[in-house]
């Protein structure tokens, strides 16, 4: 969704439609400040937690490869997953690196077919029945 500037007197909706203030509910109004004014005051947090983050990755890549050198072999699994613990085991650091999936139109076209034969399948079926194969 391409940024467009909000005249004065209106609020964007989430479909990026400019509603007038006038017709906007005053707890939405007091929810869209809320909300911002939270996301305005995480800044700073999301910020040091970036920097912090790349500090991490920095100096537990330097010990890796510090050992790995020593020992003339590699820690860790080749997505980075590695957990470091203290001395007397009561601190612990680990790095976990997940795999994103995302899901394009195909799947969802897919599912959309599933679903129909699904509901054609189990046409008289309970209710119940139906709910849980649905949602599986």
């Amino acid at each position: 969704m391409t940024m467009q500037t909000v005249p004065d007197g209106f609020m964007q909706d989430s479909r990026g439609r400019l509603v007038p203030e006038a017709n906007v509910r005053p707890s939405d109004k007091l929810q869209d400040e809320l909300v911002r004014r939270l996301h305005r005051e995480a800044e700073p947090v999301r910020q040091f937690m970036m920097d912090f983050k790349r500090l991490c990755f920095a100096e537990i890549n330097a010990f890796l490869d510090l050992v790995a050198e020593q020992y003339s072999t590699k820690l860790g699994s080749d997505k980075g997953n590695v957990t470091l613990t203290s001395y007397d085991g009561t601190l612990r650091v680990t790095v976990a690196v997940g795999n994103v999936i995302s899901f394009g139109p195909e799947i969802q076209a897919a599912q959309t077919l599933i679903h129909s034969c699904l509901n054609r399948w189990s046409e008289g079926a309970n209710a119940n029945l139906k709910a849980v194969v649905l949602d599986a």
